[in-house]
């Protein structure tokens, strides 16, 4: 937080009413979970569906909360600022604190790939450049991590999800970023929008503020995907100042010449090249689909004017985000791939990819969660992804394990292809830490993705007491 604003600047941007005494209070922090909270912070009562915040005012007072911002007033020994709505409140201080940020503003959305390439570009900007946190990504998230601003923080990098049309054009309204990237259009969110073009639509919200931004500085465009391109010139002249990027080798500003995977500790090795110069790197990295970040990464460092010398030394740096393409070594010789964070049809089939073309003897072990939100369009994505797994792993060893519902049309469809018993499904991740513990042998690669809701993090926690 910044170190000049007070109690008072609170009021005024929420419109809140306000206490009498208690204006100047310096604000070192806000703070919606009070399990969260430190001495000092400012508590916000969100009333949510299942939980009401202003149940918990009393356990902000006692662990040390300053002030109180809600809307049901109460009697408290601390002031207390009485909003009409405490979201649209908070939301109302992210805009503010965005006003007053100078620096520069990233962001970046798509159907797979936002928090690995933001983690990437902050990465490569430098220790001046701020992400925001895991999963703060939507309009409560970014307010929150406005609040996290302080005077050094030269670059801001959001990252902006979306499960329908107009969110992502109201998180631009609050946080106004001078810089658009659009990841990938996939089909993350296809059952709630009802095809690519609606999902395209949705994401372009993105590139169309910055096109009438007067401060905007321009996109980032993925030429691998057409949509992303479509998007780009539906809403762009062609004068408009953008940075190209290219996975394939495509003709761009910044191109993946060479990728592959080390088959001994399944890092990920390219040779990336910008303009006349090239630079061959091994990263501990899972996934072919992470050179489309990396070089998405450099892109939005070359658009904002750091020379390749700046960002090229800090390549080194980039590690994966937590549960998304975390490489261990486990006991036995065998190989953790942790992709546990998410999945959908799009970054299910990179991942799977990725773990087909590892030229290794290696017999894979698939736990693979459902995934969520494809609604009418689930059991015939599951079933796609399955005939996937068939075709990509057709001459290797292969066990796959399903957790969930939904996913039994995949472990079907993949044993109907191949022909012969290579699958189980349960229920719960508890029921799969039990399952790889009879199946796993000496050398397994074990690759572990599937929807949040599924918690397969539980199966990697189990598993990772394991790691040499």
């Amino acid at each position: 937080m910044y170190t000049w604003v007070k109690l008072g600047d609170l009021v005024k941007w929420t419109h809140g009413k306000g206490p009498t005494a208690g204006k100047d209070t310096p604000v070192q922090g806000l703070c919606t979970d009070t399990r969260e909270l430190k001495p000092g912070d400012i508590f916000v009562a969100l009333k949510g569906d299942r939980v009401d915040g202003h149940q918990f005012i009393q356990t902000a007072i006692e662990k040390g909360a300053a002030a109180i911002i809600g809307e049901k007033r109460v009697t408290c020994p601390i002031p207390f600022v009485e909003v009409a709505n405490s979201l649209t409140a908070l939301a109302c201080i992210g805009s503010e604190l965005r006003n007053q940020f100078s620096g520069q503003v990233v962001a970046i959305t798509g159907s797979a790939g936002k928090s690995s390439t933001k983690g990437m570009i902050a990465t490569l900007l430098g220790p001046n450049a701020m992400p925001s946190p895991a999963s703060f990504n939507n309009l409560l998230g970014l307010s929150k991590t406005l609040t996290l601003v302080c005077e050094s923080v030269q670059y801001l990098v959001l990252e902006m999800g979306m499960n329908a049309l107009f969110e992502i054009k109201e998180l631009c309204e609050h946080f106004k970023p001078h810089v658009g990237v659009i990841t990938n259009i996939g089909d993350a969110h296809i059952g709630r929008l009802g095809g690519r073009e609606q999902i395209k639509a949705a994401k372009r919200e993105l590139f169309e503020f910055i096109a009438t931004y007067p401060q905007g500085k321009g996109v980032v465009v993925n030429c691998d995907d057409p949509l992303v391109v479509s998007a780009f010139k539906e809403t762009f002249e062609k004068d408009s100042p953008v940075t190209s990027y290219s996975a394939l080798g495509q003709n761009a500003d910044v191109r993946i010449l060479e990728k592959g995977i080390d088959p001994k500790n399944f890092h990920l090795t390219l040779k990336l090249a910008c303009r006349d110069q090239a630079w061959t790197k091994n990263l501990p990295l899972f996934g072919l689909h992470h050179t489309q970040n990396i070089a998405a990464a450099v892109a939005t460092a070359l658009h904002l004017g750091l020379s390749p010398e700046v960002w090229s030394s800090r390549l080194d740096s980039i590690k994966p985000a937590l549960h998304r393409g975390q490489i261990s070594q486990l006991s036995g010789n065998r190989v953790l791939i942790d992709e546990s964070y998410n999945s959908n049809p799009t970054a299910l089939l990179s991942s799977l990819s990725t773990a087909a073309q590892v030229k290794s003897s290696r017999r894979r072990v698939l736990v693979l969660g459902d995934m969520l939100e494809l609604e009418q369009f689930s059991q015939k994505l599951h079933q796609e992804a399955g005939l996937q797994i068939a075709t990509l792993f057709a001459n290797t060893p292969l066990v796959v394990l399903g957790v969930g519902k939904a996913v039994e049309h995949l472990v079907a469809t993949v044993e109907k292809k191949l022909g012969k018993p290579c699958g189980w499904v349960v229920p719960d991740a508890a029921s799969a830490v039990k399952k790889i513990a009879d199946i796993s042998q000496e050398g397994d690669a074990i690759l572990i993705k599937g929807s949040r809701a599924i918690q397969l993090d539980k199966v990697v926690a189990a598993l990772s007491a394991e790691i040499q």
